[in-house]
């Protein structure tokens, strides 16, 4: 079994829940979280419309999905999927993350895969792929 963890866009989450539902893989965990990779924040990348200006302020007022911290770091507002999947088949899961938050862009997610040495079904007593 493997775990995969993937950092998305927030634009992203309906579309890749929808796709991953379509191709059988309904379960999964997501959680609001803030973070920043090496380069520098795209404040443009932080909403789906409308343009920040560098001190992530739109229109004289702070956009709630941009947290700054100091004046220099900056921290977007993304969503983290958590996932166990079959051996087999967690590379069609890596693919559907792939083809639906790809843009070509600076921030459109990280994707990292775990083994999972076992599974315990708390309700059913289920362990292993049972579990799953």
């Amino acid at each position: 079994m493997k775990e995969i963890m993937a950092i998305i866009r927030m634009s992203n989450v309906n579309a890749t829940k929808k796709t991953l539902e379509k191709a059988g893989f309904p379960s999964l965990t997501c959680r609001k979280v803030l973070g920043r990779g090496k380069k520098a924040v795209d404040y443009e990348m932080s909403l789906s419309g409308p343009v920040l200006n560098e001190n992530g302020v739109l229109n004289g007022e702070l956009v709630s999905n941009v947290a700054r911290i100091g004046q220099i770091h900056s921290l977007m507002s993304k969503r983290l999927f958590t996932m166990i999947v079959k051996d087999e088949d967690y590379k069609k899961v890596i693919d559907i993350f792939l083809t639906v938050n790809s843009h070509g862009r600076a921030g459109d997610g990280k994707i990292f895969v775990m083994d999972i040495e076992d599974i315990i079904s708390v309700h059913t007593l289920e362990k292993g792929d049972a579990a799953v």
